[in-house]
């Protein structure tokens, strides 16, 4: 599979921030682990009202909490009423944290699956959580024991997918999915380094799970990562968020963009939001209205310019164009040589951008005509 040319990570600037927070972590080469929490979001109407749940673990303990708003916004009300509620299960998962845990919508269950017990002990069991207690499955095959593993379901192929960790005090890379029964591992052809506390949610723009950043050796990661749900491709977008671990990451539909906050960097806490989705810069256009002049015998050289579209962009000159002997235009937009006669050149320079993958479409192109004076 190849990258994805069309996606990138844009910094966002609100003036709102949560505050600066963290867990503590017992482990000394991490020093902090931030946002580690996972839970699901789920909706259903009753009657007149919307009833918002969203199901978590909280400091070892299982609550929810409960938003109840009406079906359109009352001039001059106040925020809906929330509250969590401590939940009394008959049955629950033995004392852990960093215990990866992700929603089923095959099965309407939640799947939480190992973790450390705070004596030194790594787990691997898998529970799931009804709405109402939890129950232990006893699958055919399990995952090796760990914690700080990224995990989110992938819609596309219907399961789970469970990726690194840290097991026996090394940092894991291998990838298990679980379909409501049993675990699979699987057997990418590429695989992200080992690591753990990375982020992961599933892009429903493009089928893919976005797996970012992350602890591993030799310390934090700020790569990309895609999951088609046969191999891992790694990105290459223009421009990513520092290297963190422990970020909160999750889709917005409502702007078909990932959204990533915090976290740990190499400095300290962070509390930066970025998005990562497709690019919306406007259309293609070349910017450079102008060439600067040249002199023969002397070097020339200068880099035409544009925007919008989806980078990368490719370069070159109409046919016929009246290009200085001895001066040459490269696919990445530079005019260079020395050239050796004067006289007014009339050129077209054209620039098309990168069709977006996956999609039969036209590139974008532009077209620019200017002169250039040698002396």
């Amino acid at each position: 599979m190849t990258p994805t040319p069309n996606r990138l990570w844009q910094r966002q600037s609100n003036g709102a921030k949560p505050l600066l927070r963290r867990v503590h972590d017992r482990r000394p080469e991490r020093k902090v682990l931030a946002f580690m929490g996972l839970g699901f979001l789920s909706s259903g109407r009753s009657g007149a009202g919307l009833r918002v749940t969203l199901a978590s673990l909280v400091l070892g303990g299982l609550a929810t909490v409960s938003v109840a708003a009406l079906p359109a916004p009352v001039a001059g009300a106040g925020t809906p009423s929330t509250t969590w509620t401590e939940q009394s299960p008959a049955t629950s998962p033995p004392a852990r944290d960093d215990a990866s845990m992700a929603y089923d919508p095959s099965t309407g269950n939640m799947v939480l699956f190992g973790g450390y017990d705070g004596s030194g002990g790594y787990l691997n069991d898998t529970w799931t959580w009804d709405g109402t207690t939890w129950t232990q499955q006893s699958p055919v095959t399990s995952p090796p024991a760990r914690y700080g593993a990224s995990m989110a379901y992938d819609p596309a192929t219907g399961n789970t997918v469970l990726f690194g960790g840290v097991g026996s005090g090394s940092f894991l890379n291998d990838t298990w999915t679980w379909d409501g029964t049993t675990w699979t591992e699987q057997s990418p052809v590429t695989s992200p380094p080992a690591r753990d506390g990375a982020s992961m949610a599933y892009d429903p723009s493009t089928g893919d799970m976005v797996l970012f950043g992350g602890n591993g050796n030799p310390g934090r990661l700020g790569d990309t990562w895609t999951w088609d749900g046969t191999t891992w491709t790694q990105q290459s977008p223009v421009t990513s968020p520092p290297a963190r671990v422990g970020a909160s990451m999750a889709y917005d539909p409502s702007t078909g963009n990932m959204v990533l906050f915090g976290g740990a960097g190499n400095s300290g806490f962070l509390d930066d939001t970025w998005t990562y989705g497709p690019i919306t810069s406007g259309p293609l256009q070349i910017t450079t209205t102008s060439l600067p002049g040249g002199t023969v015998g002397q070097p020339y050289s200068f880099a035409l310019q544009a925007v919008g579209g989806n980078p990368p962009y490719t370069w070159w000159y109409a046919k016929g164009g009246d290009l200085p002997r001895d001066l040459h235009f490269s696919t990445s937009g530079v005019l260079s040589g020395t050239p050796k006669r004067a006289g007014n050149y009339s050129i077209t320079f054209r620039v098309r951008d990168t069709a977006i993958a996956g999609h039969h479409v036209n590139k974008a192109h532009a077209a620019l005509t200017v002169t250039i004076t040698i002396t």
